[in-house]
């Protein structure tokens, strides 16, 4: 994930355009554009406007990482 904030957009890398529209739709996202990259494994970059993170019940803590809120 790379928060952008001269444009205020954030950019996630995916698999597949889908993607994009899933979690656009799972997170009440606004997508501003779909791009296609030269990375083999993560082919499209999905382009969301503001900074866009993903809940922290979507986080895996089970790796050191505190919740400190």
């Amino acid at each position: 994930m790379a928060y952008d904030p001269k444009t205020d957009t954030t950019t996630w890398s995916v698999t597949a355009e889908p993607c994009c529209e899933a979690m656009k739709r799972r997170n009440g996202w606004q997508l501003i554009t779909i791009r296609r990259t030269n990375i083999k494994d993560l082919p499209v970059d999905c382009v969301f406007k503001g900074n866009c993170q993903f809940e922290k019940k979507y986080m895996d803590l089970t790796q050191g990482d505190k919740d400190d809120d």
